[in-house]
């Protein structure tokens, strides 16, 4: 059997250990997500090709999962995913693929944004 292959990007990177994932893929390998430089987070889609720019972190992010899928948004093609930045923002992103005027296009915005506060304590905006 043969592995078919594609690339999605170039990832120049320093060596060095890294605790956390800067890369993560739905369990259905449709949507993959890595970090970039300058705190932001590109998806794209396998299947369409794709791609968007998550930003909100305002330092590099420092890891990102996917959660798990449940049963009605996986239906409709709706993924979550979570990341940490090295600010202390934690984010949980809404990530899905829609039909607009123009065309589909792979639309994520943030559904859950917890940043420290100055005191440590962390809140939510």
């Amino acid at each position: 059997a043969s592995l078919e292959v594609s690339s999605i990007t170039v990832y120049n990177t320093a060596g060095g250990y890294h605790a956390g994932r800067l890369v993560a893929a739905t369990h259905d390998r449709r949507v993959v997500c890595y970090a970039m430089k300058k705190a932001l987070i590109r998806a794209t889609n396998d299947t369409s090709e794709l791609r968007t720019l998550l930003r909100g972190h305002e330092r590099e992010v420092l890891d990102m999962a996917f959660l798990a899928p449940r049963g009605d948004l996986q239906r409709a093609g709706v993924y979550r995913l979570a990341s940490v930045g090295a600010g202390g923002k934690v984010f949980v992103w809404h990530i899905s693929q829609q039909a607009g005027p123009g065309g589909a296009a792979l639309v994520a915005f943030p559904v859950l944004h917890v940043q420290p506060s100055a005191d440590g304590a962390a809140m939510s905006p």
